[in-house]
């Protein structure tokens, strides 16, 4: 199986993962030990009551930094054939996720809109991060918050815009969901139930619940930094971002004349 291509969001990093300016930038924050976290007033939450709230007795003190994507409300609906009303009601995860694989697409060589009528499997990982008002609740946006607000739709979308008629999967496995979507997206691809993937996962948060969860868990940094795998690790920090890659198998890969960034599998053709 191989990788022919692939696009992504991270927070600071709205270009494509091949580009190699993006690329060297990466690497100097690595080397550095930079960690691009900003201030948590991105999405012009309650931050100074979210904070204080974190100071009552039983929960842990949420630190104002996180990783928040610059560009998660940019989005030109028009584009994508979307009304301006479906589009304000639609998760942001849904609009990132639409970009960034229109974009892997592109990356692959691929023209999107060849992909109507296409065997393509759509395979993400998110997961619900509480977008929006409640369905119940009657406002002028009724009528649009069951597709805009259901993970099924972040796929589902994807596949609907292209008119690709392969598996269009989400994936909610927590910290392992995309991962796991990326395993189906190749398992997908050997059982020939598609004969092109995008496949990887989406994180945008719709409101701040996962602070004050983790927050009541005591399951949050210490001090705002996220230290995975070391001893000094002491809880998370909340981030965002989004990546999808163009899985193919080898031999249609090399068929169709696309390069490869790596290998995936060793298994089949």
């Amino acid at each position: 199986m191989r990788i022919t291509s692939r696009g992504a969001r991270f927070q600071e990093w709205t270009a494509l993962l091949g580009n190699r300016a993006k690329r060297q930038r990466r690497g100097e924050f690595m080397v550095q030990g930079v960690r691009p976290i900003t201030l948590a007033v991105t999405h012009g939450w309650p931050v100074r009551e979210l904070f204080a709230g974190s100071r009552r007795n039983g929960f842990k003190e949420i630190h104002d930094c996180g990783g928040f994507l610059t560009g998660a409300t940019t989005f030109d609906p028009e584009f994508f054939g979307i009304s301006p009303r479906e589009a304000v009601a639609m998760d942001p995860q849904q609009r990132v996720a639409l970009r960034v694989s229109w974009r892997a697409l592109e990356n692959s060589g691929i023209n999107p809109d060849d992909m109507a009528g296409h065997d393509m499997g759509c395979y993400l990982g998110a997961s619900a991060t509480g977008y929006g008002p409640q369905m119940a609740e009657f406002s002028e946006y009724s009528g649009h918050l069951l597709a805009g607000t259901a993970l099924s739709v972040i796929s589902g979308r994807i596949a609907y815009t292209l008119g690709s008629t392969g598996p269009a999967v989400t994936i909610d496995s927590s910290c392992a969901s995309a991962l796991v979507a990326f395993h189906a997206a190749v398992r997908g691809l050997q059982n020939g139930d598609c004969d092109v993937a995008l496949a990887g996962g989406v994180n945008v948060l719709g409101s701040p619940g996962f602070f004050v969860e983790f927050s009541k868990q005591h399951a949050l940094s210490d001090d705002g930094h996220c230290r995975a795998y070391s001893a000094q690790a002491s809880g998370t920090v909340w981030a965002e971002g989004a990546a999808v890659f163009v899985l193919q198998r080898k031999s249609a890969a090399l068929r169709d004349g696309r390069s490869t960034l790596r290998a995936s599998s060793t298994e089949g053709p």
